[in-house]
This record gives C-alpha cells, structure tokens and sequence, in this order.
C-alpha cells in the first residue's frame, strides 16, 4: 500500500483547479480505504491535507481531504498518531464553517481518530462555542459507546 502513495499523487493534492483536487483526495481516500496500511512516514500525506484544510476555500475538496484524513487514521491505527494529533486542532477550527459536508466528515475523522489513534476528550480547551459543542457531542459518543481502539 506505502508504494501507492507516491511524488505524483502528492503532487496531485496541490494542483490549482480544485477538480483536480477533489479528485486526488477521493483517489487517496479510495486508496486509504484498505483494512490495513503498511506503516510508513506519511508526514507529507498529513501536511498536505492540513495544508488544504487550514488554506483552501472550497468546501468539496476540505470535505474529501478530511475524509481522507479519516481513512487514513482506520487503516494506519496507531501508526497514525502523530499525525493525528498534528491535524485535530486543524480540523477543530473548521467547526467554526456551517457548511454540513464538512461537519459530517470533521466527526467521522474524530470518531476514527478517537477509535484507532488517541483519546481526543483532552481538546475540549477551544474559545469558540461551536467548537466546544461538537467536541461535546463527540464526547457524549465516545462515552456511551466502548473503546475500539487496536
């Protein structure tokens, strides 16, 4: 899986027209999508997609990147970690956006983050009040149901 991974498609997730981005996040999240990744460096992988997240005005390729984001942290587990931790304040500060898309994705890479990465309720310490409310939500989720993490 590791090889997949490689200076095209990297190159891909920086491309200008946003279509062209939006493709090469749904291709590296298809691609993410295996039960299981080889662990590997992936730092580059995570800093483009917290790049997008944090920089990118459209809400297509944000939602497709954290999508990503989440199929990364299912098939990486553990191996993912640092990444995760790297992007969790990226993606809490795009609470802030209204747009449902990329809400649904936020908490599904939060769920996988929480699920095979880390336990997240220690980033509830935000200012803003959407934020604090979601990351509640998710908290009230990860209480009621049991630990997955592997």
């Amino acid at each position: 899986m590791r090889g997949c991974f490689s200076v095209a498609l990297c190159s891909e997730l920086t491309y200008h027209a946003f279509t062209d981005r939006l493709e090469a996040f749904t291709s590296l999240q298809s691609l993410a999508s295996a039960p299981r990744l080889a662990p590997g460096d992936y730092g580059e992988v995570a800093r483009l997609i917290k790049k997008t997240v944090a920089m990118d005005s459209n809400v297509a390729v944000i939602g497709a990147a954290i999508d990503a984001t989440a199929a990364l942290a299912k098939g990486l587990r553990r191996d993912f970690r640092g990444e995760a931790r790297m992007l969790t304040p990226h993606l809490l500060d795009k609470f802030k956006d209204k747009t449902t898309n990329v809400i649904r994705a936020i908490h599904a890479a939060l769920t996988a983050f929480h699920d095979h990465c880390y336990a997240l309720l220690g980033a509830m310490r935000s200012d803003a009040c959407m934020v604090r409310y979601a990351m509640c939500s998710d908290a009230r989720r990860f209480i009621l149901t049991p630990d997955r993490r592997r």
